[in-house]
């Protein structure tokens, strides 16, 4: 794995966050880095919050890209320089990221939302992850 395609809201910061990037997430992220791994923000999150997070980052940000649609993810690759095999996907939503990461051919490791989506529609679907979860239904 050479690369992380990173979701930014309630993945690496609270949806609603208009503050500073947490110290935490900027050392994870200069973690990464000064071990060789290329990062790049893949988000449906508004633009002046990729802005803010990239420059934060020192990252290339891309969005919205209307996930699940795969063509983020590619840019993504193109933008790191890598191959789908050198990439992993990382993110919160099953059927943003992980759908959107399968449709790309890319690996994906879905992680907990680190706080809960204001937005109604993202509840919703909340709810409705929650269901696919408990049967077991996989994407």
């Amino acid at each position: 794995m050479r690369g992380l395609l990173l979701d930014l809201d309630n993945t690496l910061i609270p949806a609603d966050h208009e503050g500073p990037l947490p110290d935490e997430v900027l050392a994870w992220a200069q973690g990464l880095k000064a071990a060789g791994v290329r990062l790049a923000l893949v988000t449906n999150a508004w633009p002046h919050r990729i802005r803010r997070a990239s420059r934060a980052l020192g990252v290339p940000g891309i969005g919205p890209v209307g996930k699940p649609l795969p063509l983020g993810f590619w840019l993504g690759l193109k933008a790191l320089g890598i191959k789908p095999e050198e990439a992993l996907v990382v993110g919160d939503q099953v059927f943003t990221d992980l759908l959107g990461a399968r449709l790309a051919g890319l690996r994906v490791a879905l992680v907990e939302p680190v706080a809960q989506d204001p937005l109604p529609h993202t509840r919703w679907l909340r709810r409705f992850e929650h269901l696919c979860k408990e049967r077991g239904t996989t994407i």
